[in-house]
């Protein structure tokens, strides 16, 4: 028996050097409790956890984006306008930190293009 979780984070230990052959609940749960398969899984909790924020991001600014195209705003104005959600708290936006945000009016264009087709798909 193989722990595949700890196989793909390539952690070096019993379960992932040999196969085991206890299959009972104890070699399991100790398996669980150590600190390789612990690591893994603290991983796999923090990728998602990345992975969600980048959504949220992405799905505020195509609201953002969207807004903007129903007021007439142009779409060189989309980064004055993410500032003031960033002033505002957003909690859907990522931190100034982050080096990837997407808030430039090329990717504005390609956004409410995305969207326009889709519009035009549904209708």
């Amino acid at each position: 028996m193989f722990c595949s979780l700890c196989q793909s984070y390539r952690k070096l230990n019993k379960f992932e050097k040999e196969s085991l052959k206890n299959f009972k609940t104890s070699a399991l749960l100790e398996h669980a409790s150590i600190k390789d398969h612990i690591d893994a899984t603290n991983l796999i909790k923090v990728s998602n956890n990345s992975v969600n924020k980048a959504q949220n991001h992405i799905s505020a600014l195509m609201k953002i984006i969207f807004w903007m195209a129903e007021n007439d705003i142009s779409l060189n104005k989309l980064s004055e306008i993410v500032k003031l959600c960033k002033i505002l708290e957003c909690p859907q936006l990522i931190s100034a930190s982050n080096t990837i945000t997407y808030e430039n009016n090329v990717f504005g264009c390609e956004m409410l293009s995305a969207i326009s087709n889709l519009i035009e798909v549904a209708i």
